[in-house]
């Protein structure tokens, strides 16, 4: 009974105390995100309601998941709060005894203050409101300024499939010439549309944003033109030609109706000319590579030239081996006369002569004899 007196009466100030302070949210502009990293972290935090001490239990747990954040905040007096929430949004109860009760919400940004609101039936408007704030500053993070960053458009990706389409142009006359509904096929983001003509003798042609269309005569009426389009929500700039026409031509804006084509939407980065980044380091050089296997063998020779004939020398000739076996005339032979050199037979060069003859004086006189000659001739 004490103790529900207490607590009754920790309502009743801080009633008083949210009365007395008000609730105060700011906003600011940013040009600045902090993106968190990922993991399980205990955080500190403030309230701008003092008395909200004494019903939060610990610390607040954030769960970070590819930028998505989760806090999980921890009440006493379970049977006292019937509920809680974070920026108007039900936060999920689970209660873990008699006196304990944890609830667990997401929110957009762990720097902003959050607008809370917990329920309590004993106290005179049922609930009271409050600032959160929590203090991330232990949480490991990566700024990244938001003005240099591309802006983000969203793209329709149509899926792929044959598609019945409707349309509108802005020359009503056209409708009397077009047959049935365009048919779009869609292969991997390509978009080929298929229209249909009557009067098919009067159409020498059909150009859809200057390019012309695939003609296909179906019978002497009707007439189909096939052509391809980069975006399937941009009118198009079509051409009829039609020879018996003032100028030749209709010039009209087809609009296909894309409502009941599926498609999902994606972001694109709204980039002009990229930026090439700088070169790179020169990367450390290669491994040396294993040896190579060994070659063919080359292919044989050509046989070699046939050597000189050698002749035997009768008189003072000398043998191949360089060695005079004649025993200089004495009559008796040397031992190598009884051995044969069968093993030699590389053509050797013709050895010096051992003529002692005076050459050089031989020369002389016949030079001198010729000028002896001369001059007996010459006086005559």
């Amino acid at each position: 009974m004490m103790s529900r007196i207490i607590k009754v009466i920790l309502v009743t100030l801080l009633a008083f105390g949210i009365s007395a302070s008000g609730i105060e949210m700011a906003s600011a502009e940013k040009t600045e995100e902090k993106v968190y990293d990922d993991g399980q972290y205990e955080i500190k935090y403030n309230v701008d309601i003092e008395m909200m001490e004494n019903f939060i239990v610990g610390n607040p747990i954030v769960n970070i998941t590819n930028g998505e954040y989760t806090v999980t905040l921890t009440f006493n007096s379970a049977d006292m709060i019937d509920g809680f929430k974070v920026n108007d949004v039900d936060a999920d109860r689970k209660d873990l005894d008699d006196d304990l009760v944890e609830y667990t919400f997401k929110v957009d940004d762990l720097d902003a203050s959050l607008a809370a609101k917990i329920y309590i039936p004993l106290s005179p408007s049922d609930y009271y409101e409050f600032n959160l704030t929590l203090d991330g500053e232990d949480i490991p993070y990566t700024i990244i300024d938001e003005t240099k960053q591309p802006n983000k458009t969203k793209m329709k990706v149509y899926d792929d499939g044959q598609y019945e389409v409707g349309y509108t142009v802005d020359i009503e006359m056209m409708e009397n010439f077009i047959v049935g509904n365009p048919i779009v096929n869609i292969t991997n983001g390509e978009y080929i549309v298929t229209i249909t003509f009557n009067s098919a003798d009067m159409i020498d042609g059909f150009t859809v944003n200057d390019v012309d269309a695939d003609r296909k005569d179906l019978d002497d009426d009707l007439v189909e033109y096939t052509f391809k389009v980069d975006d399937l929500d941009e009118p198009l700039t079509a051409k009829i030609y039609i020879p018996l026409s003032p100028s030749d031509y209709y010039e009209f804006k087809l609009t296909l109706d894309t409502e009941n084509i599926p498609f999902t939407e994606v972001e694109e980065d709204e980039t002009t000319t990229p930026v090439p980044g700088k070169d790179g380091k020169d990367g450390q050089g290669g491994k040396d590579g294993k040896d190579g296997t060994d070659g063919q063998g080359g292919k044989n020779g050509k046989d070699g030239k046939d050597g000189a004939n050698v002749t035997n020398n009768t008189d003072d000739s000398v043998p191949l081996n360089g060695t005079n076996n004649n025993n200089n005339g004495n009559g008796s032979s040397s031992e190598s006369d009884t051995t044969e050199d069968t093993t030699n037979t590389v053509p050797v060069e013709n050895p010096k002569t051992s003529d002692k003859a005076p050459i050089l004086l031989l020369i002389v006189v016949l030079v001198g004899s010729g000028m002896v000659a001369f001059r007996k001739v010459a006086f005559r």
